[in-house]
């Protein structure tokens, strides 16, 4: 599984009550790609492709999975801890 790229600069990351939320801009993202938040468990993911194109994702601990069938761009926002 390769690694997802994130847009230099576009990474934000703040706190909400007693969770961490991390958003980035994602470029590349591949069938079977991943992307580590840098949280230790995402209780949340959501990913905004920039073209409307069907998507998925796994979670598994701070990775994030990606499965769909064509490279997609967009953001993604996580929430954890």
């Amino acid at each position: 599984m390769a690694a997802v790229a994130e847009t230099a600069g576009t990474r934000k990351e703040w706190v909400a009550g007693n969770k961490r939320v991390v958003v980035a801009d994602l470029t590349s993202v591949g069938n079977t790609e991943t992307w580590s938040s840098g949280l230790s468990v995402i209780d949340f993911a959501v990913f905004m492709p920039t073209t409307a194109v069907a998507n998925g994702l796994t979670i598994s601990g701070g990775t994030v999975t990606f499965a769909n069938g064509s490279d997609l761009a967009g953001k993604i926002m996580v929430q954890g801890s």
